[in-house]
């Protein structure tokens, strides 16, 4: 019994790289990450993610107020889908390229957890 608790202890360490909590990483504050890593997003810090691809890169956005009401909220496994309306500038290399974007992202759902098994 207790060479089998050994050795699935053994099975359960070889190749798998202890991993310590979660650390939250702030450009210029944190250490620097090395050749191999890489960010990983924790799913867990947002009720609500999208990507948007524009086509020239987007310094900034904002929010634009809307008539949909101002007290929205967006809740974890909430069925309601969400509307927003956005503005965002690009920054292109030709200053003739650039652009002024008004995007309405609709149907919106917020992220799911899973029940645990």
């Amino acid at each position: 019994m207790e060479d089998e608790e050994m050795h699935d202890e053994q099975q359960h360490s070889e190749g798998e790289e202890e991993e310590g909590p979660a650390e939250v990483y702030l450009p210029g504050r944190s250490r620097p990450l090395a050749e191999d890593e890489e960010l990983v997003m924790d799913k867990s810090a947002y009720r609500l993610y999208y990507q948007l691809q524009v086509e020239a890169p987007s310094l900034s956005f904002d929010v634009v107020l809307d008539c949909l009401g101002d007290s929205r909220t967006v809740e974890v496994n909430n069925p309601d889908p969400i509307t927003a309306y956005v503005v965002a500038g690009t920054q292109a290399q030709e200053t003739n390229e650039n652009s002024l974007i008004i995007m309405r992202m609709a149907n919106m759902k917020a992220m799911v957890n899973k029940p645990p098994k």
